[in-house]
C-alpha cells in the first residue's frame, strides 16, 4: 500500500486518535497494553488499535510532508498505551517501525555508505546524553562532511536544530518520552534541564517539536505535550508554533 492509499484511510477518520495523551501507570483505552504482534483479537481489540495507527501515520504524513514518519513515543501518548514496546507490537505491513519512527514499509531513510560510520560514530557519542548535539568541529572529527550532514537531513536520518546543530532522527522520539515525565505545563528551562542538554539545542528543539504538532503553546511561555486533538490532527484547525 502506498502512502496515498494509507492517507485516503486516515483522512477518513478524523476521530480514530482522539484519545487523551497517557500518563505513568495509565493504561491504553479499553486496556489496549498487551498487545502480541500481528495478531487478531487479544486483549485490547488489536485491530482497532491498528486502523487507529494507520490513521495517525497518514493525517500526520499529510500535515507535516518534510517529516518521515511519526516518533513512537508520540504514537503511545495519542493512543493512551503504557509502554512503547505495545506501541511496536502493533506495526505491521503496510507500516513499519525504522529509527523510532512508525512509517510506510516502502519509505523511510535508507543509510548512504558515506554516513553509515560517521552515523555509528555520533550515536555513540550520543548514547550517555542524547541531546548534547555535536558543534560544527566534533561533526568534522566524526567524519560529517557539509555535504553530508545535508544528506542527512534530506533523507531522514538527522533533524537539523540550527546552522551548528544536528542530532539523529530518533532524538525527536527520545524527546517525547523525556518530555512526558515533565509536571505540565513546564518550561523551556525545565525541558533543558530534563533534556541535560544547552540552551541552543533546547530552545531549537521544542521549537520543532511544536512545528511537528508534538508539543503546543500553554500559556506564559510554557509548553505541554499535544494530545491527538491538537493541531495538526483536529480537523478545521490549522498549525500552531508555540514562541
Amino acid at each position: 500500500m502506498t502512502t496515498e492509499a494509507i492517507a485516503a484511510i486516515g483522512s477518513a477518520d478524523h476521530g480514530a486518535a482522539a484519545f487523551p495523551p497517557a500518563r505513568s501507570g495509565d493504561t491504553g483505552p479499553e486496556g489496549a497494553a498487551p498487545v502480541v504482534g500481528c495478531r487478531p483479537g487479544g486483549t485490547g481489540d488489536p485491530e482497532r488499535l491498528r486502523h487507529h495507527l494507520g490513521s495517525l501515520v497518514a493525517r500526520y504524513a499529510l500535515a507535516n510532508p518534510e517529516v518521515v514518519g511519526v516518533p513512537v513515543e508520540a504514537v503511545r501518548l495519542w493512543l493512551g498505551m503504557a509502554d512503547r514496546r505495545t506501541v511496536e507490537s502493533l506495526v505491521c505491513a503496510p507500516l513499519a517501525v525504522r529509527h523510532r519512527h512508525v512509517l510506510p514499509l516502502a519509505a523511510g531513510p535508507h543509510t548512504p555508505e558515506n554516513l553509515a560510520r560517521p552515523l555509528m560514530l555520533l550515536g555513540e557519542e550520543l548514547a550517555a546524553s542524547p541531546f548534547r548535539a555535536p558543534g560544527p568541529e566534533r561533526l568534522a572529527e566524526l567524519g560529517f562532511t557539509r555535504a553530508g550532514v545535508a544528506t542527512g537531513v534530506r533523507t531522514g536520518l538527522l533533524v537539523r536544530l540550527g546552522p551548528d546543530a544536528v542530532l539523529p532522527t530518533e532524538a525527536v522520539d527520545e524527546a517525547v518520552r523525556v518530555l512526558a515525565g515533565l509536571r505540565e505545563p513546564f518550561t523551556v528551562a525545565e525541558a533543558r534541564r530534563a533534556l541535560d542538554t544547552r540552551r541552543r539545542v533546547a530552545g531549537p528543539l521544542l521549537t520543532l517539536l511544536d512545528r511537528r504538532g508534538l508539543t503546543r503553546g500553554a500559556g506564559d511561555r510554557r509548553r505541554a505535550l499535544a494530545t491527538a486533538d491538537d493541531p495538526p490532527f483536529a480537523p478545521g484547525r490549522g498549525r500552531t508554533v508555540s514562541p
